[in-house]
């Protein structure tokens, strides 16, 4: 055996690990058993179709919320939401801006992002049927004690679910909702950002 065929097949072996190592995460984090396809493409950072168009995700008040697969576009009203989202996912699933986001030349939100630049900013205040509309939301995340807004929200047909940000443990389930909602590598960076997050705790 050559060094570079050796190569091969210990890159082949390592693949073949990871893979088998993220079947079995998405197994304990969402109950859903990945095809090696399947598996496959998030390795590479695609998002493959799930067999299944709906999943129901408990959000912190322990409503049951039921979205498609993946969600594709999240909505919020804060700026610590939409850097959550832009943390687990990147930008593909920001349907808008939330209050306090500046995305505008010059800032460093959009040095990142920026394809960002011009997207409208939503507030739990101004959010509405009608700026959902524009936005085209899969799921609108809104703080917990929102219930009002929440409740016009899902009157109007839009997929609501409740997060905090008030403590490590809420921080961590409002981080596994999210990484949940568009799945692909986003549950991988939710449970690598936890890890982190308490070592610099400890």
């Amino acid at each position: 055996m050559t060094v570079t065929s050796t190569l091969e097949y210990l890159k082949t072996m390592r693949l073949s690990a990871m893979a088998e190592e993220l079947k079995n995460f998405y197994i304990r984090f969402f109950g859903y058993a990945l095809s090696d396809r399947q598996a496959q493409m998030i390795l590479n950072y695609e998002t493959p179709e799930l067999d299944t168009e709906k999943r129901t995700i408990t959000d912190l008040n322990g409503n049951e919320v039921e979205v498609p697969i993946p969600v594709k576009k999240i909505s919020t009203g804060k700026l610590n939401l939409t850097q959550l989202t832009l943390i687990l996912a990147g930008s593909d699933p920001v349907a808008n801006l939330g209050d306090g986001a500046d995305a505008s030349k010059g800032t460093l939100l959009n040095a990142m992002f920026p394809e960002l630049e011009g997207m409208t900013v939503l507030t739990e205040g101004n959010m509405d049927a009608e700026a959902l509309l524009l936005a085209e939301p899969d799921l609108v995340m809104i703080y917990a004690r929102s219930t009002e807004l929440g409740e016009n929200l899902q009157n109007a047909g839009f997929p609501v679910a409740y997060c905090n940000l008030g403590n490590e443990e809420e921080l961590l389930r409002t981080m596994k909702i999210m990484a949940t909602a568009p799945g692909g590598s986003a549950p991988m960076r939710a449970e690598a950002y936890g890890t982190l997050y308490r070592r610099l705790l400890d």
